[in-house]
């Protein structure tokens, strides 16, 4: 493959919640630009909402992985906000979140 070819491949990637996945690119300090209705682009990813996918270059599968974690840690903050709960999630430990606490 020439250097100058990037490969990208096509993944599943399930957010039907726009606002959440706004919340949870910002919460990674990551940036987004809409490219059409339900089609995003952050970093070096593209999301399809409404197919429910992502087209990510080979080395970005942990970005991907990042952003899949913040999204569904909006979910869970977004219900817990209107159960009146309070949530909080402890630093990932080798990939896996160790503590959820609610009150």
């Amino acid at each position: 493959m020439p250097c100058w070819e990037v490969r990208t491949i096509s993944v599943e990637f399930k957010a039907e919640n726009r606002d959440l996945l706004e919340d949870a690119v910002k919460s990674l300090g990551w940036s987004f630009r809409k490219l059409g209705n339900g089609i995003y682009q952050v970093n070096d990813m593209t999301l399809d909402l409404n197919q429910g996918k992502a087209e990510i270059g080979t080395n970005q599968q942990s970005n991907l992985n990042r952003l899949k974690v913040a999204y569904s840690q909006a979910a869970v903050r977004k219900v817990a906000k209107q159960k009146g709960w309070t949530c909080k999630f402890d630093a990932p430990t080798k990939g896996k979140f160790i503590k959820k606490q609610w009150r």
